[in-house]
């Protein structure tokens, strides 16, 4: 496979279906080539990739979706924690890194597979998609004012090239550059330091991605009533929401992150065989996602 520095050509063109509701920013993917951007989980130095994007208006920071490919095809089962941050902008860069903890305005790291806020998404042959839902992950909205700031999406995998994930270009934008730092040099590009994917050698400037806005604070009515019963729970367990909602997908989280109980198309659950303690639940619906704790007694 043609390498070009870091850039990796993928032989086919996936088209990603975009979900028009509530969508804050949005950078298609235009091509077959991508970035790195990746923890090394093997010890070598992680390797970052951050994109900007604006907001008009202050919002509420719902899902992230970061578009991506691994030639390997086998991302689902090897990546083991993925980081999600977000920067402010400092004349057309990232105003820190993560290799600075503390410095982001979002700052979710090692977020596990097996949690109710990430999802790996297989798209095609090796394409994969990062969904991240920050209200889940954090357990409230994150709010930014209107103005730039800068996405950075890496998942923890080795650092064997055909084992990377490469963050999709996208359809140039009218912002800044996309850029790299290679802290520890791992690419001996010189790149230390925030630089233009251009300057690279790179012949795209922008990588794939999409926010969208908390449904929780879109539609207060709708989302932020549902409530679930009784709670304590025995034995059945009651979805509470407004007829208008269709109930898409069920899941049951134990307070490690395992699935223990799924359901589709349902309102009603049986927990009766679930041991007693603390669950969380994430209810999928046509309207966004919600999640509740629940207690079994």
């Amino acid at each position: 496979m043609k390498k070009n520095y870091i850039l990796f050509l993928f032989t086919t063109l996936f088209v990603f279906a975009t979900n028009a509701q509530t969508i804050l920013f949005d950078q298609p993917v235009n091509g077959t080539s991508g970035i790195v951007s990746d923890n090394f989980s093997d010890g070598t130095t992680s390797v970052y990739a951050a994109d900007d994007f604006n907001l008009s208006t202050s919002s509420n920071i719902g899902v992230i979706t970061a578009y991506g490919f691994q030639n390997d095809g086998n991302l689902e089962t090897l990546v083991t924690g993925v980081d999600i941050f977000i920067y402010a902008d400092a004349a057309g860069e990232p105003n820190s890194n993560p290799t600075l903890p503390g410095t982001g305005l979002l700052e979710l790291v090692n977020l596990s597979p097996s949690s109710p806020a990430l999802d790996i998404i297989p798209n095609g042959s090796g394409g994969y998609d990062i969904v991240v839902d920050v209200y889940t992950a954090l357990g409230s909205d994150l709010t930014l004012s209107a103005g730039t700031y800068w996405l950075v999406v890496a998942p923890y995998v080795t650092s064997t090239g055909t084992n990377r994930w490469n963050w999709y270009q996208a359809t140039d934008g009218t912002l800044s550059q996309a850029k790299l730092i290679d802290p520890g040099n791992v690419f001996n590009a010189g790149a230390t330091s925030w630089t233009s994917l251009t300057a690279l050698g790179l012949s795209f400037s922008s990588t794939a991605f999409k926010i969208e806005e908390s449904i929780l604070s879109v539609d207060e009515f709708s989302l932020s009533n549902v409530s679930v019963f009784p709670n304590p729970v025995q034995d059945e367990l009651n979805i509470q929401l407004h007829n208008s909602i269709t109930v898409k997908h069920v899941k049951v989280y134990s307070i490690t992150g395992q699935v223990v109980l799924q359901e589709q198309n349902q309102r009603k659950l049986d927990v009766s065989k679930l041991s007693p303690g603390v669950y969380l639940m994430k209810i999928e619906t046509d309207r966004g996602d919600v999640t509740r704790k629940i207690i079994k007694s």
